[in-house]
Formats: structure tokens, C-alpha cells, sequence
């Protein structure tokens, strides 16, 4: 499904998901988005677009890092003891001899 439709259907915005706009509603948006994106390629303007969004995403990388460093001493430390090797040895008057 469309994320456009989603935003700007009323019902959508008030939590309705399921119940979306009408297929005329669904129609029109596809109609443009389509129409705004044959404009981009006709124009040239999609190499901007492409170009303004890696410079808009580039300062998210190094918060991007932090996070997965973050995750990385989160399950460190609350799942670390899983990744530990343990041994387990049992008394010999408890190892069964095969018959």
C-alpha cells in the first residue's frame, strides 16, 4: 500500500488504517505521485533529489553508529552471559556406565 495514501487519507490520521479512502481518493494520489515523478525525470531534477537526500542523510550516520554501539553494550550487558562458554561437570558417582 501506498505510505502517501496512508498520509493523507483523514481516516488513516485518526488511526483508522483499514478503513481507507475510496478507490477515486486512492486514484488521485497515484495519479500525483506519477505525474510529479514523470516531472523529475522530465526535467533532470531527479539527480538533485538524489543529491539533497545523501547530503540530508550523511550528518545521521555517526548517530546511526552510536545507536548500534549503544545496542551492542545493551545486549552485552544484559545478554552477555549467554555468549560465556560454560562447562558442565558431573560427579562420577552420578555418570551412568553403558550396559
Amino acid at each position: 500500500m501506498n505510505t502517501a495514501i496512508l498520509h493523507a487519507d483523514p481516516n488513516a490520521q485518526k488511526g483508522l488504517i483499514g478503513e481507507l479512502a475510496g478507490i477515486y481518493g486512492q486514484f488521485h494520489w497515484g495519479l500525483i505521485l506519477g505525474l510529479f515523478a514523470v516531472g523529475l525525470l522530465a526535467t533532470g531534477a531527479l539527480k538533485a533529489v538524489q543529491l539533497s537526500s545523501i547530503i540530508v542523510a550523511l550528518p545521521l550516520i555517526p548517530v546511526l553508529l552510536l545507536m548500534v554501539v549503544s545496542l551492542m553494550k545493551w545486549l552485552r550487558e544484559d545478554y552477555g552471559h549467554l555468549l560465556q562458554s560454560q562447562t558442565v561437570v558431573l560427579p562420577a558417582d552420578q555418570i551412568r556406565r553403558p550396559l
